[in-house]
């Protein structure tokens, strides 16, 4: 049942489909790098795709159970006054931060970087049991 009719003002369907349909567009041009999570026996496979960017210029660090991905692409050749016809690569930093919880340090991550692809192994961690403390009331 539909509260509003089709073409109605309020109708918001067809606006919501539009911004889905883009988002991976609003994605690609904030260039933030687009990233694959696999579950395998024991651990998981993060990949992400970091087209033009050296190894080198890749940053990947652990705090407070976040797992932050950072890489900066540069330019490959510099145009002197600047004047583009058309600009859709991106050049700067690209930044992915990805909640695995706590647990995991950075002993337990395995990186390797090949053809501007980036993967991870995590290892799968048991949740820690907890007990939760009482207050005594008095």
């Amino acid at each position: 049942m539909n509260l509003f009719p089709r073409d109605s003002l309020f109708d918001f369907w067809p606006l919501m489909e539009r911004r889905r349909e883009h988002s991976d567009e609003a994605v690609n041009s904030l260039g933030m790098p687009r990233i694959d999570i696999v579950e395998q026996q024991g651990h998981y496979l993060l990949s992400a795709d970091l087209p033009g960017v050296k190894k080198e210029d890749v940053a990947i660090t652990l705090a407070d159970g976040v797992l932050r991905i950072e890489a900066r692409r540069r330019q490959q050749h510099q145009v002197e006054d600047n004047h583009f016809i058309r600009k859709e690569r991106h050049e700067g930093v690209f930044i992915r931060n990805i909640e695995v919880g706590d647990g995991l340090t950075v002993a337990d991550i395995d990186a390797h970087f090949d053809n501007g692809v980036l993967s991870l192994t995590l290892p799968k961690l048991e949740p820690k049991q907890t007990v939760p403390d009482r207050v005594e009331v008095h």
